[in-house]
């Protein structure tokens, strides 16, 4: 899955450090409502790999 690096990123790797911590358990049903994001991949275009200059 691509996610932006703002918010859906964010939330895309707080709900895994949720399940890798057993917050959330591995047999649990878990909803992801992915609300966009793609508009600010086209920001971050011409950086190269990692965000450095």
């Amino acid at each position: 899955m691509v996610t932006d690096t703002v918010h859906e990123g964010k939330s895309m790797a707080a709900m895994i450090d949720l399940v890798t911590r057993g917050e959330i358990e591995d047999d649990s049903t878990v909803l992801c409502a992915h609300l966009g994001g793609q508009p600010a991949l086209n920001a971050h275009s011409a950086l190269p790999l990692g965000g450095r200059h």
